[in-house]
Protein backbone atom coordinates (compact mmCIF):
# COMPACT_ATOMS: atom_id res chain seq x y z
CA UNK A 1 0.00 0.00 0.00
CA UNK A 2 1.81 3.73 -0.73
CA UNK A 3 1.70 6.07 1.41
CA UNK A 4 -0.97 8.67 1.38
CA UNK A 5 -0.31 12.56 1.35
CA UNK A 6 -2.83 14.61 3.09
CA UNK A 7 -4.61 17.03 0.94
CA UNK A 8 -5.01 19.82 3.34
CA UNK A 9 -3.27 21.14 6.41
CA UNK A 10 -4.32 22.20 9.44
CA UNK A 11 -2.78 25.08 11.55
CA UNK A 12 -2.79 22.73 14.70
CA UNK A 13 -0.01 19.73 12.67
CA UNK A 14 2.61 20.25 15.43
CA UNK A 15 1.07 18.81 18.73
CA UNK A 16 -0.52 20.68 21.43
CA UNK A 17 0.09 20.87 25.33
CA UNK A 18 -2.47 20.75 27.44
CA UNK A 19 -3.52 21.29 30.57
CA UNK A 20 -7.12 21.17 32.18
CA UNK A 21 -6.53 24.51 34.82
CA UNK A 22 -6.01 26.59 31.27
CA UNK A 23 -8.30 27.35 28.29
CA UNK A 24 -5.32 28.34 26.08
CA UNK A 25 -3.71 25.28 24.07
CA UNK A 26 -0.77 26.61 22.75
CA UNK A 27 -0.60 26.83 18.78
CA UNK A 28 2.02 26.15 16.74
CA UNK A 29 3.12 26.87 12.63
CA UNK A 30 2.56 23.72 10.67
CA UNK A 31 5.12 21.52 9.54
CA UNK A 32 4.55 18.44 7.04
CA UNK A 33 2.57 15.24 7.50
CA UNK A 34 5.99 13.09 7.28
CA UNK A 35 7.96 15.17 9.47
CA UNK A 36 8.32 13.19 12.68
CA UNK A 37 5.94 14.66 15.26
CA UNK A 38 6.52 15.17 19.13
CA UNK A 39 4.30 15.21 21.79
CA UNK A 40 5.96 17.67 24.52
CA UNK A 41 4.15 17.19 28.00
CA UNK A 42 2.92 19.80 29.99
CA UNK A 43 1.92 19.86 33.68
CA UNK A 44 -0.58 16.46 32.81
CA UNK A 45 -1.30 15.81 29.77
CA UNK A 46 -0.40 16.50 26.03
CA UNK A 47 -1.89 16.22 22.79
CA UNK A 48 -0.31 15.10 19.26
CA UNK A 49 -1.66 13.47 16.04
CA UNK A 50 0.77 10.37 17.01
CA UNK A 51 -0.91 8.76 19.72
CA UNK A 52 -2.74 5.93 18.11
CA UNK A 53 -3.46 2.68 19.90
CA UNK A 54 -2.68 -0.38 17.89
CA UNK A 55 -1.13 -4.06 18.34
CA UNK A 56 0.58 -3.34 14.64
CA UNK A 57 3.72 -0.97 14.35
CA UNK A 58 2.30 2.12 13.95
CA UNK A 59 4.23 3.15 10.36
CA UNK A 60 3.61 6.59 8.86
CA UNK A 61 1.27 5.20 6.27
CA UNK A 62 -1.00 4.32 9.13
CA UNK A 63 -0.38 7.62 10.59
CA UNK A 64 -1.10 9.61 7.25
CA UNK A 65 -3.81 7.60 7.12
CA UNK A 66 -5.26 8.59 10.35
CA UNK A 67 -5.16 12.24 9.25
CA UNK A 68 -6.50 11.97 5.77
CA UNK A 69 -10.03 10.11 7.73
CA UNK A 70 -9.45 12.69 10.45
CA UNK A 71 -9.73 15.84 7.51
CA UNK A 72 -12.31 13.73 5.43
CA UNK A 73 -14.54 13.99 8.59
CA UNK A 74 -13.78 17.68 8.54
CA UNK A 75 -14.47 18.58 5.04
CA UNK A 76 -17.56 16.06 4.57
CA UNK A 77 -18.91 13.78 7.33
CA UNK A 78 -21.39 12.38 5.66
CA UNK A 79 -19.40 11.79 2.49
CA UNK A 80 -16.55 10.65 5.01
CA UNK A 81 -18.04 7.44 6.37
CA UNK A 82 -17.62 5.29 3.00
CA UNK A 83 -14.05 5.71 3.56
CA UNK A 84 -13.99 5.39 6.96
CA UNK A 85 -15.84 1.81 6.58
CA UNK A 86 -12.62 0.59 4.45
CA UNK A 87 -10.26 2.11 6.52
CA UNK A 88 -11.41 0.23 9.54
CA UNK A 89 -11.67 -2.88 7.61
CA UNK A 90 -7.66 -2.31 6.83
CA UNK A 91 -6.73 -1.73 9.59
CA UNK A 92 -9.21 -3.82 12.03
CA UNK A 93 -7.49 -3.86 15.01
CA UNK A 94 -7.52 0.21 15.29
CA UNK A 95 -10.11 1.46 16.81
CA UNK A 96 -9.43 5.04 15.65
CA UNK A 97 -11.09 4.87 12.03
CA UNK A 98 -14.67 3.79 13.91
CA UNK A 99 -13.93 5.84 16.28
CA UNK A 100 -14.13 9.13 13.74
CA UNK A 101 -17.19 6.89 12.30
CA UNK A 102 -18.97 7.21 15.58
CA UNK A 103 -19.00 10.74 15.20
CA UNK A 104 -20.15 10.79 11.49
CA UNK A 105 -23.41 8.94 12.66
CA UNK A 106 -23.77 11.66 15.41
CA UNK A 107 -23.25 14.69 13.16
CA UNK A 108 -26.04 12.79 10.70
CA UNK A 109 -28.40 11.56 13.46
CA UNK A 110 -27.88 8.08 12.33
CA UNK A 111 -29.23 6.65 15.77
CA UNK A 112 -29.43 3.12 14.77
CA UNK A 113 -26.00 3.00 13.50
CA UNK A 114 -24.52 5.02 16.40
CA UNK A 115 -26.23 3.37 18.57
CA UNK A 116 -24.81 -0.34 17.35
CA UNK A 117 -21.26 1.15 16.48
CA UNK A 118 -21.14 2.99 20.50
CA UNK A 119 -22.12 -0.62 21.51
CA UNK A 120 -19.34 -2.72 19.41
CA UNK A 121 -16.91 0.10 20.13
CA UNK A 122 -17.09 -0.19 24.14
CA UNK A 123 -17.56 -3.82 24.22
CA UNK A 124 -14.25 -3.85 22.42
CA UNK A 125 -12.55 -1.26 23.95
CA UNK A 126 -14.18 -0.57 27.28
CA UNK A 127 -10.80 1.75 28.51
CA UNK A 128 -10.24 3.80 25.82
CA UNK A 129 -11.65 7.25 24.89
CA UNK A 130 -13.82 6.34 21.79
CA UNK A 131 -15.00 2.69 23.38
CA UNK A 132 -16.16 5.32 26.29
CA UNK A 133 -17.86 7.64 23.94
CA UNK A 134 -19.52 4.93 21.93
CA UNK A 135 -20.88 4.18 25.41
CA UNK A 136 -21.93 7.63 26.00
CA UNK A 137 -23.25 8.49 22.73
CA UNK A 138 -25.41 5.49 22.27
CA UNK A 139 -26.87 6.49 25.50
CA UNK A 140 -28.03 9.88 24.46
CA UNK A 141 -29.21 8.63 20.99
CA UNK A 142 -31.63 6.57 22.88
CA UNK A 143 -32.28 9.36 25.19
CA UNK A 144 -30.64 7.70 28.18
CA UNK A 145 -29.59 11.05 29.96
CA UNK A 146 -29.69 10.19 33.41
CA UNK A 147 -27.65 6.96 32.54
CA UNK A 148 -24.72 9.00 31.30
CA UNK A 149 -24.77 10.97 34.30
CA UNK A 150 -24.37 7.15 36.19
CA UNK A 151 -21.61 6.59 33.96
CA UNK A 152 -19.75 9.13 34.54
CA UNK A 153 -19.71 9.76 38.02
CA UNK A 154 -18.33 13.11 39.18
CA UNK A 155 -15.64 12.04 35.82
CA UNK A 156 -16.34 15.26 33.48
CA UNK A 157 -12.74 15.62 32.32
CA UNK A 158 -10.75 13.43 29.72
CA UNK A 159 -7.93 13.45 32.31
CA UNK A 160 -10.06 11.61 35.42
CA UNK A 161 -11.42 9.14 33.48
CA UNK A 162 -8.08 7.84 31.76
CA UNK A 163 -6.07 8.87 34.59
CA UNK A 164 -3.03 6.17 33.52
CA UNK A 165 -2.19 8.21 30.21
CA UNK A 166 -0.13 11.16 29.50
CA UNK A 167 -1.25 11.59 25.59
CA UNK A 168 -3.55 11.97 23.51
CA UNK A 169 -4.41 11.59 19.80
CA UNK A 170 -6.10 15.06 18.58
CA UNK A 171 -9.33 13.49 17.52
CA UNK A 172 -9.94 11.86 21.01
CA UNK A 173 -9.98 15.25 22.53
CA UNK A 174 -12.08 17.16 20.14
CA UNK A 175 -14.43 13.95 20.01
CA UNK A 176 -14.56 13.63 23.60
CA UNK A 177 -15.35 17.15 24.20
CA UNK A 178 -18.26 17.47 21.23
CA UNK A 179 -19.29 14.42 22.83
CA UNK A 180 -19.70 15.72 26.77
CA UNK A 181 -21.06 18.92 24.95
CA UNK A 182 -23.93 17.10 23.55
CA UNK A 183 -24.54 15.52 26.87
CA UNK A 184 -24.68 18.57 28.83
CA UNK A 185 -27.35 20.45 26.01
CA UNK A 186 -29.43 17.62 26.30
CA UNK A 187 -29.23 18.18 30.17
CA UNK A 188 -30.36 21.76 29.63
CA UNK A 189 -27.01 22.85 31.00
CA UNK A 190 -26.37 25.18 28.17
CA UNK A 191 -23.29 27.28 30.47
CA UNK A 192 -21.03 23.69 30.55
CA UNK A 193 -22.29 22.38 27.28
CA UNK A 194 -20.31 25.49 26.30
CA UNK A 195 -17.19 25.09 28.17
CA UNK A 196 -16.85 22.45 25.70
CA UNK A 197 -17.54 24.43 23.07
CA UNK A 198 -14.88 26.99 23.91
CA UNK A 199 -12.14 23.67 24.49
CA UNK A 200 -12.83 23.11 21.31
CA UNK A 201 -12.49 26.30 19.98
CA UNK A 202 -8.86 26.75 21.91
CA UNK A 203 -7.66 23.63 19.81
CA UNK A 204 -9.21 24.70 16.45
CA UNK A 205 -11.63 27.72 16.01
CA UNK A 206 -12.65 26.52 12.59
CA UNK A 207 -13.42 23.11 13.58
CA UNK A 208 -15.98 21.18 12.09
CA UNK A 209 -17.42 20.02 15.36
CA UNK A 210 -17.26 23.53 17.09
CA UNK A 211 -19.75 24.40 14.51
CA UNK A 212 -21.87 21.00 14.74
CA UNK A 213 -22.01 21.57 18.84
CA UNK A 214 -22.97 25.18 18.47
CA UNK A 215 -25.71 24.29 16.54
CA UNK A 216 -26.29 21.42 19.02
CA UNK A 217 -26.52 24.04 21.45
CA UNK A 218 -28.80 26.22 20.57
CA UNK A 219 -31.12 23.50 18.77
CA UNK A 220 -31.82 21.70 22.01
CA UNK A 221 -31.33 24.52 24.67
CA UNK A 222 -34.28 25.87 22.91
CA UNK A 223 -36.32 22.70 23.16
CA UNK A 224 -35.55 22.45 26.73
CA UNK A 225 -36.46 25.59 27.41
CA UNK A 226 -39.82 25.36 25.48
CA UNK A 227 -40.67 21.76 27.70
CA UNK A 228 -39.81 23.67 31.00
CA UNK A 229 -42.48 26.52 29.77
CA UNK A 230 -45.38 23.90 29.09
CA UNK A 231 -44.34 21.79 32.25
CA UNK A 232 -44.66 25.34 34.39
CA UNK A 233 -47.89 26.07 32.63
CA UNK A 234 -49.76 22.75 33.14
CA UNK A 235 -48.83 22.55 36.63
CA UNK A 236 -50.20 25.94 37.30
Amino acid sequence: MSERKSSRRKKFDQPTNTNENSSNLAQVAPKPIDEKRTAYSAESTSISWDVIHAKRKVTQTLKSDTITAYELVQDDPEGAIKTLKEFSEEYNDVHFFNGLLLACYAIEEEKEKLIQLGEELFKKFPDYVFGKLGHIESLLAKGEIDSVEDFLGEKKTYQELFPGRAAFHIAEILQYHFTMGRYFALRADVKTAETYLEKIKDIDEDNMFLKKLRKFIDKNSGLKFYQRVIKKFKSS
